[in-house]
């Protein structure tokens, strides 16, 4: 079987505080379009698909797409669904140590170009930006801890990286959500400093954990928001 994987997640019932609204109770047929394009797009390029979600009645048939069910932990029900999408993916990647190269990206809005399993370094993580820094509103004013609050004022020109799209090798990916865990852990255990939103934590954990081993750009991702595909990148993200 293929050990390098696409790994995305669908959260419901959950509010959705970037686009300010509360996801329904079931994947709409929206996100339903979007996920298949990232599943046709991947599979055809030789890679397995695997949604994990929340949701215990999902009930959709797309060719090529594994769907895991993982129930969300008592301690970060509170939390956002941005921040619990990360929760699901590291507890199912615990127990599945059998993948080699991992691919996390967005459910509906991202699809692949070219196959990214081949070309990667090992001890890398890759993830893809916008054209934008730190400085930009999402990240400046988003309610976090003083410890990236105060990261993001001081390197506020450092490109703004982007977590709809995030690879590397299983050790590599398990290294990125355990770090990214353990702050959403402890925060909503006893800071509860965040707010609902995970930009700056993750710009602030790649920036300062994978300093010299991460990697963004073109390579990565097309052009964020720019739909236009290309012969270089291995995905393309809106």
């Amino acid at each position: 079987m293929n050990n390098n994987v696409v790994l995305t997640q669908y959260i419901v019932n959950y509010e959705d505080a970037q686009r300010q609204y509360k996801s329904s109770d079931t994947i709409s047929e929206k996100a339903i379009n979007g996920l298949k394009r990232l599943v046709r797009s991947s599979v055809s390029r030789g890679s397995r698909v695997i949604l994990i979600t929340n949701d215990k009645n999902l009930n959709i048939n797309i060719p090529g797409l594994e769907i895991v069910v993982e129930e969300v932990p008592n301690e970060v029900t509170t939390c956002s669904l941005y921040f619990i999408r990360w929760i699901i993916t590291f507890r199912y990647l615990m127990t599945h140590s059998n993948f080699d190269k991992i691919a996390l990206v967005d459910a509906t809005d991202v699809l692949m170009i070219k196959s990214p399993f081949f070309d990667m370094d090992e001890n890398v993580i890759y993830v893809g930006d916008e054209q934008s820094d730190l400085s930009t509103y999402i990240v400046k004013y988003e309610k976090t801890n003083v410890e990236i609050k105060t990261f993001v004022q001081r390197y506020e020109y450092l490109q703004l990286l982007n977590p709809g799209v995030v690879i590397g090798q299983y050790q590599v990916i398990i290294e990125f959500l355990g770090i990214m865990c353990s702050y959403i852990y402890n925060d909503a255990l006893h800071d509860k400093k965040f707010g609902n939103l995970e930009m700056a934590l993750f710009n602030y954990i790649i920036y300062n954990f994978f300093s010299g081993r991460a990697i963004h750009g073109r390579q990565v991702s097309t052009l964020f928001h720019h739909e236009a595909e290309n012969t270089i990148s291995w995905f393309m993200h809106k």
